[in-house]
C-alpha cells in the first residue's frame, strides 16, 4: 500500500511577515514531503484579539528585534523583503481584511490562483513597500499574479458577499479552536492527529514528527 500523503494546513495573513517566510518554505516542501499544502487564509486581528496577544511592532524591545531578525531570515530563505516605513502606521490604523477575503473569493471560484495570489500580496508589501489594505489594490495583486481578468471581476465583486465573508470566519474560527495566538498557525494532520505549530521557524520539528526530511530552507535546491 502506497504512503499516505502529508496533509499541511497553513493559517496566514498576507500582513505577517513570519507567515510570508513559511508560505515560501512549504510551498518548496511540497514534493521532498509528498505534501498537501492547504491555503488557509484568516483574519490576524480576530486571532490576536481572541488570544488577547499584541503584534510584535507594538512592544518596542520585541519590535527592534524583530527588524533584525526579519533581515537574517530574508538572507536565510532567500527572500527579498524589507519593512516598509509605514508599516507600523498601516497595522495601527487599517486591516487586511479585503486582502484575506479576496483570498478566500479566490478559493471559492477559482482556487488554482490562490497561491500565486498570496505571493503577489507579499511581494507588493515587503517588496515594493506598498500597501495591502485597500479596496482597489486587489485588481493590481491579481492582475501582478497573472489571474485572469474575469476571474479578477468576479472575486473582487464578491468581496463582500455572505458566502465570502462566511469562509474567512470559518478559517479563523478553526484556529482559534485550535488555541492560535498569531501567525503563521501550521497544522500537520501526522498519524491521524493534527499537530499544531507556531511560527516558520518550527518546520524542522514537523518534520521530525511526520518522519520527513528536512532540507533547509532551499528543499528544491538538494533535490
Amino acid at each position: 500500500m502506497a504512503a499516505k500523503r502529508l496533509l499541511v494546513e497553513l493559517y496566514y495573513d498576507v500582513v505577517s511577515p513570519y507567515s510570508y517566510f513559511g508560505f515560501e518554505a512549504l510551498c518548496r516542501y511540497r514534493q521532498p514531503w509528498d505534501m498537501d499544502l492547504k491555503l488557509k487564509p484568516i483574519y490576524l486581528g480576530g486571532i490576536m484579539k481572541a488570544a488577547n496577544n499584541k503584534p510584535p511592532l507594538m512592544v518596542p524591545n520585541r519590535g527592534l528585534y524583530m527588524v533584525k531578525d526579519l533581515s537574517r531570515l530574508s538572507k536565510y530563505y532567500q527572500v527579498p523583503f524589507k519593512i516598509p516605513e509605514e508599516f507600523v502606521e498601516w497595522v495601527s490604523t487599517k486591516s487586511t481584511i479585503n486582502s484575506q477575503r479576496f483570498l478566500c473569493a479566490l478559493e471559492i471560484h477559482s482556487p488554482e490562483h490562490v497561491e500565486a495570489t498570496t505571493r503577489a500580496f507579499y511581494e507588493r508589501i515587503f517588496g515594493q513597500n506598498k500597501e495591502i489594505m485597500s479596496f482597489e489594490c486587489l485588481p493590481e495583486v491579481a492582475k501582478a499574479a497573472k489571474v485572469p481578468q474575469d476571474v479578477i471581476d468576479k472575486c473582487v465583486k464578491a468581496v463582500n458577499s455572505e458566502e465570502v465573508k462566511a469562509a474567512l470566519i470559518k478559517y479563523t474560527d478553526e484556529a482559534i479552536a485550535l488555541k492560535a495566538f498569531g501567525a503563521p498557525t501550521i497544522v500537520a494532520h501526522i498519524a491521524g492527529k493534527k499537530q499544531m505549530y507556531f511560527g516558520q521557524d518550527r518546520l524542522l520539528l514537523l518534520a521530525h514528527e511526520a518522519g520527513k526530511p528536512w532540507l533547509g530552507p532551499l528543499a528544491e535546491a538538494k533535490l
